[in-house]
């Protein structure tokens, strides 16, 4: 059995590595959601709804942007179906529906700054033709859409 002294150093240790090291890895995912919200300053954005989502081709990303963003702004999942150009491209369980599913919470691709709501979506590496994406509230079984809104991509 480990002497609590050791358990207790190696805590202190580890708090110690990890006060050092968590500032650096903040400012750099803080910088990169900065940049991405920079790039697209110019931009149109593909849906103007609850969120501005904008397209960012050269990096294969959906950017959307809320430029006045509150907490409740993002407690809710969002909802992202990709509709690919090809259908071998759709996962086999979801080729009845014709689009594949990738619905996410902001916890795990956004970040919040300056009042600001950025969230970073990379989309999948195959040609797609439609985008639907939104907000939406789970309860038990039921959704319920907050916004939704869809863009065509690569069509004139």
């Amino acid at each position: 059995m480990l002497d609590w002294r050791i358990s207790l150093g190696t805590f202190v240790i580890l708090i110690t590595v990890f006060a050092i090291i968590w500032p650096r890895v903040s400012t750099n995912w803080e910088q990169e959601f900065r940049t991405a919200y920079e790039s697209i300053s110019d931009d149109t954005p593909i849906i103007s709804d609850a969120f501005n989502v904008y397209l960012n081709e050269d990096r294969n990303t959906l950017i959307y942007v809320k430029e006045e963003c509150d907490v409740e702004d993002i407690q809710q999942g969002f909802l992202m179906h990709v509709t690919p150009s090809n259908t071998e491209d759709i996962r086999e369980n979801r080729r009845e529906s014709g689009f594949n599913n990738y619905d996410f919470d902001f916890d795990a691709y956004g970040l919040r700054f300056d009042g600001k709501c950025v969230i970073q979506f990379n989309l999948p590496g195959y040609d797609i033709t439609h985008i639907r994406t939104g907000q939406y509230i789970k309860e038990g079984d039921e959704f319920t859409n907050i916004w939704i809104a869809e863009a065509f991509i690569g069509q004139e």
